[in-house]
């Protein structure tokens, strides 16, 4: 019994030994094996790192690079990220850049050429802004310079009476002239029986008539205010286009500029009129001393120079003043 004990525990020791042995091995070969991988991966990983370094030097990677810095700034200026100004120095650098990679001519051209494009581009569309801006200031000075006429104009115009048909150029200044031309008084040179001599006013022609003969009817109104006329009337109907009274008698003038002598039937009326309400108290006053031969043969006749005359005798003023 005591011999089998002893094989057992000799057999003990050989498999305790046999795994020990293989244990060994197994750690042996773990660790083999780690090494291996810790190689292996360590070896991609420097390629990969090698690689990438060769890839970054060669022209491809430049190109794509500098490509793709271009495209971003492209976009930021786009979106407004950046101003006209920084965009164009940011351009400018990259040329810089890229000027040391014989490689990129090809980029380096077309990047020169995009510059000056946009420096081109740039300048015109500030010359452009600055012509809007301008003429945006020239329209809202031009509206303030009208809006201040219009007030300016309103004002003076208050002052004035529009029904007036004629004022006298000289009583007048400068805005007072203008403002009147605005609400259509014509400016002209008419001979005035007043004062026998030619003078500047301005007319506003009344109803049908022409600038001359509202001139006229104005100017002759202030002659027989001047020799102590009464009640005077201005007239655009059928009657005469002056009526007034003296030495409580009524008198009529009719001021002619030559149309009457076109319509035969249309005189003939008138002075059938005027002969049976106002008989031998009328007179026709022409504007022209051409139109005196046709006008004397159908009543008595007046012109601008001799008005006055003709008025104080039809008048029977002895001693005029």
């Amino acid at each position: 019994m005591y011999i089998n004990l002893e094989r057992i525990e000799l057999f003990k020791d050989k498999i305790i030994l046999g795994i020990k042995s293989f244990l060994t091995f197994l750690n042996i070969l773990i660790i083999v094996i780690i090494l291996f991988l810790t190689y292996y991966l360590l070896k991609r990983i420097l390629d990969f790192i090698l690689e990438k370094r060769r890839f970054k030097k060669s022209g491809s990677y430049i190109i794509n690079y500098h490509k793709n810095e271009i495209e971003k700034l492209s976009k930021k200026y786009h979106y407004n990220e950046i101003t006209s100004k920084e965009y164009l120095e940011k351009l400018k650098g990259k040329l810089k850049d890229i000027s040391n990679f014989p490689e990129l001519v090809e980029e380096k051209v077309f990047l020169a050429s995009k510059i000056l494009t946009f420096e081109k581009d740039n300048i015109e569309w500030e010359h452009n802004k600055r012509i809007i801006l301008l003429n945006n200031e020239k329209e809202n000075l031009e509206k303030e310079v009208q809006l201040k006429r219009y007030y300016d104009k309103e004002k003076i115009l208050r002052r004035l009476d529009l029904s007036k048909s004629v004022y006298l150029r000289d009583k007048l200044n400068k805005k007072e002239i203008r403002a009147l031309k605005e609400k259509g008084y014509i400016q002209v040179n008419e001979y005035c029986v007043l004062n026998k001599s030619v003078i500047t006013v301005l007319v506003k022609p009344m109803g049908n008539h022409s600038i001359t003969h509202t001139f006229l009817v104005w100017d002759i109104k202030r002659l027989l205010i001047e020799l102590k006329a009464e009640n005077i009337q201005e007239k655009l109907t059928v009657d005469a286009d002056l009526i007034f009274e003296f030495n409580k008698k009524r008198y009529a003038l009719e001021i002619e500029c030559g149309s009457l002598l076109s319509k035969p039937n249309q005189m003939r009326e008138k002075i059938t009129y005027l002969d049976k309400k106002y008989p031998n108290r009328w007179m026709f006053i022409i504007s022209h001393r051409d139109l005196l031969k046709k006008y004397k043969k159908n009543g008595p006749t007046a012109t601008r120079s001799n008005v006055r005359e003709k008025l104080i005798k039809l008048l029977n003023i002895a001693h005029p003043d």
